[in-house]
């Protein structure tokens, strides 16, 4: 631990939010000490789809300094969706929509980044406890306890977060969703995902995001208390897909809940998968918590440079939070139907040309910004009474 700065920032979480958060701090604020902890010995992915809007990267600060070239897989024009009793909805863009990345690189970016700008990454340290002003770390391979002082603590450990459990949040079960994926071999669409709703996807879906022809990303996501492992071998048998030469296999936790309470507590922020941004209706969270790194990043130089309280980093989250409160409330809505109602929903979409309108308007990330098209699309008129029901729900 470098001695002698005054002010210290400490990073719980060296996936690529947390990286990039302390990337920020450091770069805006050069003379301010961050340091990133995280149990694991590599910086690398977990289970991810890395399946991204290109859109939503290109939205980033971080943007001009990633060579996207470098770290794209495939490119994808929209996706293929199979409804719980076999209505198929295609929905086909002109332009590209999304990129399936290579997410350990993605990751070695950032890192690389932060590194270059001075942050102080410490690998194998597991943060154990957390206090007002410091927080008690286990040397992995040491199994040693150390204390780390810090002025302002960031939150980007994922789910399971232990800087989020010393604020005043609660969770149920509800708000997670279990996942299983695999990569594969077989015979893919190579521009198109595919989504698949039914039983063995309970409150969410399963998914087919291909590399190419021949290889794809499978994976399903579950309610918390069935094994998606299980509801994963239901979802290919029952779909006769035809993989073959698994490469690897992952689950994680996906969280879903509808928005927090605070992403502030005292000295303490949360960021990523810790606080939750994650779209409800696609479980994709790396662009919002990217996001939600910026504003972090932002709160804090704000702190440094012109002693606003860190309260205001409620206000800086503010624009996301309408969008993370309508893909909670849009996911709500979709469960909410029966197996009937939702293959009924797809069939009037595509009478209504849901593909025509998102080629004109399409934006997966921010539905605040395709609603008011929505309302006025003279197609959708059909749709009013559901248009209703939803926002008041």
């Amino acid at each position: 631990m470098i001695k002698g700065l005054e002010t210290k920032v400490v990073v719980v979480g060296a996936g690529p939010i947390g990286l990039y958060c302390a990337y920020l701090i450091k770069r805006f604020n050069s003379k301010v000490f961050v340091t990133v902890l995280d149990a694991r010995n590599e910086i690398k992915s977990t289970c991810c789809s890395g399946h991204v809007s290109i859109k939503g990267l290109n939205n980033l600060i971080i943007s001009p300094f990633i060579d996207f070239e470098k770290i794209t897989i495939n490119r994808i024009r929209g996706a293929n969706i199979f409804g719980p009793n076999g209505t198929e909805l295609e929905v086909r863009t002109k332009q590209f929509q999304t990129l399936v990345i290579n997410r350990n690189l993605f990751d070695k970016e950032i890192e690389s980044l932060a590194r270059n700008a001075g942050v102080e990454i410490l690998l194998g340290r597991q943060v154990v406890s957390i206090d007002e002003d410091y927080v008690k770390v286990n040397i992995v391979e040491e199994n040693k306890i150390v204390t780390i002082d810090y002025n302002y603590l960031i939150g980007a450990d994922g789910p399971n977060s232990i800087v989020r459990e010393s604020f005043e949040n609660t969770f149920s079960k509800e708000d997670f969703i279990n996942t299983y994926q695999v990569l594969a071999n077989g015979d893919f669409k190579k521009d198109m995902v595919s989504v698949y709703f039914g039983e063995y996807a309970k409150d969410f879906f399963a998914w087919i995001v291909p590399e190419s022809t021949t290889t794809a990303r499978i994976g399903v996501g579950t309610n918390i208390s069935r094994n998606p492992k299980e509801a994963f071998d239901q979802f290919v048998f029952k779909n006769e897909l035809k993989l073959k030469d698994v490469k690897f296999n992952c689950s994680g936790l996906i969280p879903i809940s509808k928005p927090l309470n605070n992403y502030f507590y005292k000295n303490r922020l949360l960021i990523g998968d810790a606080a939750c941004f994650v779209k409800a209706t696609s479980g994709g969270g790396l662009v919002f918590g990217l996001k939600s790194a910026e504003c972090a990043a932002r709160t804090i130089t704000d702190r440094f440079k012109k002693f606003k309280n860190v309260n205001c980093y409620d206000k800086n989250l503010k624009k996301l939070l309408v969008d993370l409160n309508l893909h909670y409330k849009l996911h709500k809505y979709m469960y909410n139907q029966t197996n009937y109602e939702f293959d009924l929903f797809l069939k009037r979409l595509k009478s209504a040309g849901i593909e025509e309108f998102l080629n004109s308007f399409g934006n997966i990330d921010y539905p605040s910004k395709i609603m008011p098209y929505m309302l006025l699309y003279p197609k959708f008129l059909v749709f009013y009474k559901e248009f209703l029901k939803f926002l008041k729900s």
